[in-house]
């Protein structure tokens, strides 16, 4: 997941539990200093289209 940003379409069918593990996982990434600026912002990416898909499904992050 390091550089690779999860698609809105590819989160659709997952279910909730497993949004809620990919945006911890992201979280983490995202915001360890330790972790590359291009990993980070992946990251960071990644949860974005976490929260737009539970938005969508009227979930909470």
């Amino acid at each position: 997941m390091k550089t690779y940003i999860t698609t809105m379409e590819e989160l659709q069918g997952k279910p909730v539990s497993e949004l809620h593990a990919i945006f911890r996982k992201a979280a983490e990434i995202a915001y360890a200093e330790n972790n590359l600026p291009l990993e980070r912002d992946t990251a960071k990416r990644t949860i974005e289209n976490v929260k737009n898909v539970l938005r969508n499904r009227g979930a909470e992050c």
